[in-house]
């Protein structure tokens, strides 16, 4: 003989719903967590950057999606009377002021660059320690690959603690 059971799901509609939402602050809490951790890399790239007319720093450029390569020439003209150095503010000030933030969707990169330019490019002579700096630069090379991996060292592991942290430092 045949057995038949019969099978009753109510109740589908409101677990649909709170699936979605859960997938939806998840989904939220990464994509700040990612602009936390861009914070981060950009913060240790500022604070890094060898300077001498700020050019570099100042351009330090925040975008999602492509690398955002717009160069400003001689934002700060009297440098070359004073010059900066690494840690030098006004460019890492100026560079904080006119980063433009965004929450990416999951998937999507965020690009942090510096299309500075003179005679030359010379990021890629900065970043690859083709340069020769003045002696308050000295060792300010490998600025962007030093910050990456110093913020993936320090968030190696996030916990609950660290994502609260992050997605703070993505506001």
């Amino acid at each position: 003989a045949a057995m038949s059971v019969g099978l009753r799901v109510e109740g589908l509609p409101e677990f649909d719903s709170a699936v979605d939402a859960w997938f939806g602050a998840v989904e939220k809490a990464t994509s700040e967590a990612a602009v936390g951790l861009a914070r981060e890399v950009f913060e240790q790239i500022l604070e890094t950057s060898p300077q001498y007319s700020g050019d570099f720093t100042a351009n330090t450029r925040v975008s999602v999606g492509a690398p955002d390569t717009s160069f400003t020439p001689d934002i700060f003209p009297n440098t070359m009377k004073s010059p900066f150095h690494v840690g030098s503010s006004p460019a890492q000030e100026y560079a904080k002021a006119n980063a433009h933030w965004t929450t990416p969707a999951l998937g999507q990169s965020i690009f942090i660059s510096s299309s500075a330019k003179h005679d030359d490019w010379y990021a890629w002579l900065i970043e690859n320690g083709q340069i020769k700096l003045r002696p308050e630069n000295y060792g300010a090379t490998k600025v962007y690959s030093r910050a990456v991996n110093l913020v993936s060292h320090n968030y190696t592991h996030i916990g609950s603690p660290q994502l609260d942290w992050l997605r703070k430092n993505s506001e």
